[in-house]
């Protein structure tokens, strides 16, 4: 009986560009195959079951199509190509060499245990915990996706990135590509910008606002940052915690209901806490009134969310967040001139106020503690250049803060810096967002 003993072909991953690829057989003179190449997709990117390589016409089509019993030739050696097409999406591969048993033929055990079907192994083996094939396929063809992280402060449209110079609502960090040649031979990707692995930008405000910490740690977790996904409300709903949709895919008990296009929510943003599949209907924490046909947006947090929303999960890590210092000074956050000579009350005029806020500490050359002893920080802010101090100077050493004296402030900022990290661990849309919650850990405030 001839043997067929041996199938090469690169099945490394394919550029979305497309490629071609050749095989090698090699087995006893006269061994008779047959070789067929289905894929998973159809050229528009929709499932469809029964696309096969045509090897006449060089391209996939719907219905099975195969090299029929090819003889293998007196060289003990038979090659060909196979030429992949290009692609907008994710695409995989299965190849089958099949020896032809009723021509004599067998397939050597080095291919199959028993049988007389060979599916090509994909070169990465990794396994999920379950034991099953992390790339099942034989042959995978990925596009190249990209990441878009935003900020993202819902008190304000103002929020801006330091190159965002007007401010928008979701102001942009920095699309992020992810090469699709990387994805098979390395299951983490460290997202990076321009400037390097970790993420280091400012955020700033419009001027007649101030941003200071929550906490003092100005630590930046990651349930801060979410995906969101939107959906059209299939009937009105007066004053209810239910709401049918038009569907409910990628939804999840715990997702926030962030806004409606129409209709209200309460200014506490109620939570997803059931979902029926079956009648597509939510149940919120909350009661809401919602216009048919209303857009909702919802958000899913952490890297469950976002995997539940666009299959993106990731890690992440960071710096704690800072506000940006004054001059070289890291303990105060904005600097001043005093205006004029000040010696008494509580009313302190400055160069400006810009970037300081009620509950600022001070330190100025000359600028005593109240009468119990107790150091004086900012009561309010009056206008653009007057602030209220918490009480007026003890004067029983006759204190002055002379005119043109340096004035330094802590605890507010007009920008924040933000460091942090994102692995990804899997990706499978083309273009993902994902968007960083400042108000989780920024509080923005008017000036006065």
């Amino acid at each position: 009986m001839a043997t067929i003993r041996k199938l090469t072909v690169d099945t490394s991953v394919l550029p979305a560009a497309g490629a071609t690829r050749k095989f090698t057989i090699l087995g006893d003179p006269g061994a008779v195959f047959s070789f067929y190449i289905s894929n998973e997709n159809n050229r528009d990117g929709t499932n469809q079951i029964g696309t096969y390589y045509n090897f006449d016409t060089a391209v996939f089509q719907t219905g099975f199509t195969s090299l029929e019993n090819i003889k293998i030739p007196s060289s003990g050696v038979y090659k060909k190509s196979i030429v992949f097409p290009s692609v907008s999406d994710d695409d995989q591969y299965d190849i089958y060499l099949v020896a032809n048993t009723h021509f004599n033929t067998n397939l050597s055990p080095q291919l199959v245990d028993k049988g007389f079907i060979y599916h090509v192994p994909n070169a990465d083996r990794s396994t999920n915990t379950d034991g099953s094939l992390v790339y099942p396929s034989s042959v995978y063809q990925l596009s190249n996706k990209t990441v878009t992280i935003y900020v993202n402060h819902d008190d304000d449209s103002d929020i801006k990135y330091e190159a965002d110079a007007t401010g928008s609502g979701s102001a942009t960090l920095g699309t992020l590509t992810i090469p699709a040649s990387n994805r098979l031979t390395s299951n983490v990707l460290t997202i990076t910008d321009t400037n390097g692995p970790v993420i280091g930008n400012i955020v700033g405000c419009d001027s007649s606002q101030t941003l200071s910490l929550i906490t003092a740690s100005g630590a930046v977790l990651a349930s801060h940052i979410y995906a969101q996904i939107t959906k059209v409300v299939n009937g009105a709903t007066t004053s209810s915690t239910s709401v049918v949709l038009d569907d409910v895919n990628n939804l999840a008990v715990g997702f926030v209901l962030q806004s409606t296009s129409s209709g209200t929510i309460p200014s506490t943003r109620p939570t997803i806490t059931a979902i029926n599949t079956t009648t597509k209907t939510l149940t919120l924490s909350a009661a809401c009134s919602l216009a048919n046909d209303a857009t909702l947006t919802f958000r899913g947090y952490g890297s469950s969310g976002s995997n539940i929303i666009q299959g993106l999960t990731y890690s992440f890590t960071s710096s704690p967040t800072k506000l940006v210092a004054a001059g070289l000074d890291e303990n105060y956050n904005v600097q001043q001139k005093v205006s004029s000579e000040f010696t008494t009350g509580t009313n302190l005029v400055l160069g400006s106020t810009t970037g300081i806020k009620s509950g600022n500490t001070i330190n100025i050359s000359g600028l005593s503690t109240d009468s119990n002893g107790d150091l004086i920080t900012v009561s309010s802010v009056t206008n653009s250049t007057t602030v209220v101090l918490s009480a007026a100077m003890d004067t029983t050493n006759n204190p002055v803060v002379e005119a043109n004296t340096v004035a330094f402030f802590t605890g507010s900022a007009q920008q924040a810096i933000i460091a942090l990290t994102i692995t990804v661990d899997k990706v499978s849309e083309a273009s993902n967002a994902l968007y960083l919650d400042l108000t989780k850990f920024l509080t923005l405030t008017d000036n006065f």
